[in-house]
């Protein structure tokens, strides 16, 4: 009996706990408050923080191990080393995050390990590499993208990563970050020199079972980027001294973090996306119905029917997978603090007090 109780306890205490609530103020009393588009953005990062994984991008770095970026949307992002380097394992030079969020990596022995993220642990998975790895990435469907540094890309299906087979030649250059996708296309950081320079952005466009289409050359993108990373549906560059944003439709970039120590030894490799399979399409409905089936999707500014407070709900569904969320979020209308002054004062200009005779 004892222990139904306590279950029920911890039931309605996580109930409660999980509750989302935004509260606004209220300036004329009635109840009825004009929720603004950031006022949305407020609710909906409210989710974001209490049921979604923050995002995360991993690097490796020379003769450093393998590092997280978090908190990529603040002005101080946060630097995190997962798995530091051994004197058996100086360094690592690619790594790629499947679906399931398994990291993957390769070395100087040309070897595809998979690793623990928390033990850091080590499985060899290949070793079918004639060289060293210039790029590795999965798609949505967990197929593996190798090259080694030639303008051939080849393709490993999941789960057997021993029987690469040719998935596109290029015909010159070589693939120096990565094979990522951001919405339906596929993003390659493009080199022509070995010892660095210029890279350009290719855009490739696949089919349904991510076989090559066409592609085409975007143009120049920053020198020098060996890494593309894909988190949330956004797309990064990785050179030795700074993590970026790219904007693929007109290349724009932002710098996201600099490396604090770009000395040889601590240069920027490799990147990947801990949610690359993953872009979230967050709405805002009056019902769960209306969430449940993605009709009536709250427009705003809006204003809410029931008077100091109603219950709305995010639905957040990904888009890549179909897989969707909904939970409930409280918005709290509080009426306008009331101030009475019960004492008269006269505060004269010099600063003194004066007292009525």
């Amino acid at each position: 009996m004892r222990k139904i109780i306590f279950s029920i306890f911890f039931f309605l205490f996580n109930l409660i706990y999980s509750q989302l609530t935004y509260t606004v103020c209220d300036s004329d009393d009635d109840g009825i408050y004009n929720f603004s588009i950031s006022d949305r953005e407020k609710i909906v990062k409210l989710y974001q923080f209490d049921y979604q994984e923050e995002a995360e991008i991993y690097i490796t770095v020379n003769r450093g191990g393998i590092l997280k970026v978090k908190n990529l949307e603040s002005t101080t992002p946060s630097i995190e080393f997962v798995c530091a380097a051994t004197v058996t394992e100086p360094t690592f030079f690619e790594i790629a995050v499947n679906s399931k969020k398994e990291m993957f990596v390769t070395n100087a022995a040309r070897i595809i390990y998979k690793v623990d993220s928390v033990s850091c642990e080590k499985t060899a998975m290949s070793t079918v590499a004639d060289h060293d790895i210039q790029a590795l990435s999965f798609d949505r469907l967990d197929n593996l993208y190798k090259s080694d540094g030639t303008s051939l890309v080849s393709r490993a299906s999941a789960n057997d990563f021993d029987n690469f087979i040719p998935w596109h030649d290029f015909g010159s250059g070589f693939p120096s970050g990565d094979f990522v996708m951001v919405d339906d296309k596929m993003y390659i950081s493009w080199a022509y020199n070995r010892f660095g320079g210029l890279n350009d952005l290719f855009e490739v466009t696949v089919d349904d079972n991510f076989n090559y289409i066409s592609h085409v050359n975007l143009g120049a993108i920053r020198d020098d980027t060996w890494g593309l990373a894909s988190e949330y549906g956004k797309l990064y560059g990785v050179t030795y001294a700074e993590l970026y944003e790219i904007n693929p439709k007109n290349l724009s970039t932002k710098t996201i973090l600099t490396n604090p120590r770009i000395f040889p030894n601590a240069a920027w490799w490799g990147a990947a996306g801990k949610h690359e399979a993953i872009k979230l399409q967050e709405d805002l409905f009056e019902s769960y119905e209306d969430a449940q089936n993605n009709v009536n999707v709250i427009t705003f500014p809006y204003q809410n029917r029931t008077p100091f407070k109603q219950t709305i709900y995010l639905r957040s569904e990904n888009i890549y997978t179909g897989e969707t969320k909904i939970v409930s979020i409280d918005l709290v209308i509080n009426p306008a603090p009331r101030v009475e002054l019960e004492k008269e004062y006269i505060l004269c200009y010099n600063g003194a007090y004066t007292v009525r005779q």
